[in-house]
């Protein structure tokens, strides 16, 4: 009974803290049965280079995710450059948001368009982030094939992140990140529970 016990204090506190990390921001969430309809916005903060808040014209504040693309985490080689890449890209412009689904934090997953300029495309063509295939699916196929190449000529002449020998993709390196700090929990953990009880 006691190895029970000591078993359950060991996994709750890793799941929460599974929970508390919660899963890589592009994560399939249900499917909808309609799209929200586009939107046109300004945008007022930049979190990294494939995700930021808009106000629209109304004054609602929406964190958006750009679909289909995942850019280096801040803390990663070119996280900050690539932040800037879609600054320059944003900035002082009026966006056309084109919903395609909620993710698990309750971003709007969208593509995204500056002045006509398909923001997620530029990132990718200037080496500033990964087309993202696990979700080309929510693509449409001309869109998926503009990516696709766009990646490949990036990859090609070594534009960006490109120009690392071995750049990691943001997705091996946020569960890389979710281990480690799995990893750190469990000790702890362990070392509460086998303290002997009062």
């Amino acid at each position: 009974m006691n190895l029970i016990v000591a078993l359950l204090a060991l996994i709750a506190p890793v799941a929460a803290l599974a929970q508390w990390l919660g899963t890589p921001p592009y994560i399939e969430a249900p499917n909808r049965t309609e799209r929200e309809a586009p939107f046109q916005a300004r945008i007022q903060h930049l979190s990294d280079g494939d995700s930021f808040v808009v106000r629209t014209e109304d004054g609602r504040r929406i964190p958006v995710r750009l679909s289909a693309i995942d850019a280096p985490e801040k803390n990663q080689p070119y996280g900050d450059i690539a932040r800037r890449s879609l600054l320059a890209l944003v900035e002082g412009k009026s966006l056309t948001i084109i919903p395609i689904k909620r993710d698990p934090y309750g971003r709007t997953v969208a593509r995204v368009l500056a002045d006509q300029t398909d923001v997620g495309l530029e990132q990718v063509r200037a080496g500033m982030a990964w087309h993202y295939k696990r979700y080309e699916s929510e693509q449409a196929p001309r869109d998926r094939r503009e990516y696709a190449r766009a990646e490949q000529r990036a990859r090609d002449t070594g534009l960006g992140l490109w120009a690392q020998p071995e750049p990691m993709p943001p997705w091996r390196f946020r569960e890389q990140q979710r281990r480690r700090q799995g990893a750190a929990l469990v000790p702890s953990v362990y070392a509460w529970a086998s303290q002997p009880a009062c």
